[in-house]
């Protein structure tokens, strides 16, 4: 048996497509790893301590958005022709919410540490300082949970099946965003 009867056209489409994809990962995993270690050299220059933990809470959601970003054009690109195209585009469409969610969740996060930074709990009346901790910390708990539930709300809208519990889920959200 010759390899074309176990391996048809849309077969070695994917396959060399996957095997391309993954060199392009590995390729820009190293560039992006190089350029970001000028960036926060620049940052530590800077002797901002605020400046170098958003840097830090940004490093792998910008990865995971240039990885989406590749997957997105490796897809269109070299597998439209596929039978699991339809597929590819709803994961495609999963990844840019989960990326958008978790970029949300870093923006909450990088917040509260600015926040934080602006009240000193060190001095002897502290009572308004720790207050105003307290309401940030449950500030970004609120916030953190409606943006999750509102990223799994969007998601389950992508499926056809699950769009009534996803539009149940936004309504929701919606009410505890209100009160």
């Amino acid at each position: 048996m010759l390899m074309k009867d176990y391996l048809n056209e849309d077969m070695l489409r994917l396959l060399i497509a996957s095997a391309s994809f993954i060199a392009i990962l590995v390729l820009v995993y190293f560039v992006y790893r190089f350029f970001f270690s000028l960036f926060k050299q620049r940052v530590l220059r800077s002797n901002n301590a605020i400046s170098n933990q958003i840097v830090e809470l940004f490093k792998i959601p910008a990865l995971w958005l240039i990885y989406w970003i590749l997957f997105k054009i490796f897809t269109h690109i070299f597998l439209s022709n596929l039978i699991i195209f339809p597929y590819l585009v709803h994961v495609n469409t999963l990844l840019i919410i989960f990326s958008i969610t978790w970029i949300s969740l870093q923006f909450t996060k990088a917040g509260e540490y600015y926040l934080l930074r602006k009240f000193d709990i060190e001095t002897s009346d502290n009572l308004k300082a720790r207050k105003n901790l307290t309401q940030i910390k449950v500030f970004k708990g609120i916030a953190t949970t409606l943006i999750v539930i509102v990223a799994i709300a969007i998601s389950l809208l992508t499926f056809e099946a699950a769009r009534t519990i996803g539009v149940s889920l936004l309504t929701s959200a919606g009410i505890i965003g209100i009160i």
